[in-house]
C-alpha cells in the first residue's frame, strides 16, 4: 500500500516544480485554468487531492508524455483511501501513524516511557486506552484502538513490509502504565 498522505505530499512538490519552472504565480496558473489562487494553494501544499484540475494543470503548462503520466498516477494514488480510513474509533494521530507506516521502507521509534503501539498487547492497549478515558473524554473508542493496532501490526508482517528499529527505555518497560 502506498501513502496517501506521503503521496499527496509528492504531488504537492511536483505541482510546485512545475509552476515554478514556467515562471508563473499562482495567481496566473489559476486564471488559465479557471479556478481560485486558494485552489491552486491547497493542491500545492497538498491539503487537497482534484485529478481534474491537476489535468488541467499540466495541460495548461504544456506537460506531456511520460512526465504527465508519472504526475497523474501520482494524483491518482493520492486520492486513494486506506485501511486506516474505514476503521472507526481509531483515533487521528493512530490513523496518521498507519498512513505514513503504510509508504514506510524503514520504521524508527525512540520510547522512554511508554510502549510504542506496535509493540502493545490488546489487553495492554485496552488498559491504556480505557484508563485515559477516566481522565478526559476521548475522540476515540477503545475497540477502535484496537482494530488499528492490530492492522498496523498485520502491516508488519505483509510482504515487503517496512523493517521496524526500536529503542526503550528500561523505564517503558518495567513503569506500571496501566492496571
Amino acid at each position: 500500500m502506498i501513502s496517501p498522505h506521503v503521496r499527496r505530499l509528492r504531488l504537492a512538490a511536483e505541482l510546485r516544480a512545475l509552476r515554478g519552472g514556467a515562471g508563473l504565480t499562482h495567481e496566473q496558473l489559476a486564471k488559465r485554468i479557471g479556478e481560485s489562487r486558494a485552489q491552486i494553494s491547497r493542491l500545492e501544499n497538498g491539503h487537497i487531492v482534484d485529478q481534474a484540475d491537476v489535468m488541467k494543470i499540466l495541460d495548461a503548462l504544456g506537460v506531456g508524455g511520460q512526465r504527465w503520466t508519472e504526475v497523474v498516477t501520482i494524483a491518482r494514488e493520492a486520492g486513494e483511501k486506506g485501511w486506516w480510513e474505514s476503521t472507526r474509533g481509531m483515533g487521528e494521530r493512530q490513523a496518521l501513524s498507519a498512513d505514513l507506516e503504510a509508504g514506510a521502507t524503514t520504521i524508527r521509534e525512540y520510547h522512554q516511557t511508554f510502549l510504542p503501539g506496535l509493540l502493545q498487547i490488546p489487553e495492554y492497549a485496552r488498559a491504556r486506552t480505557e484508563v485515559s478515558a477516566t481522565l478526559e473524554p476521548l475522540p476515540f473508542t477503545a475497540e477502535g484502538v484496537l482494530a488499528g493496532r492490530a492492522g498496523r501490526q498485520r502491516m508488519l508482517r505483509r510482504p515487503g513490509a517496512p523493517t521496524y528499529e526500536v529503542i526503550l527505555d528500561e523505564l517503558a518497560v518495567r513503569r506500571l502504565t496501566a492496571p
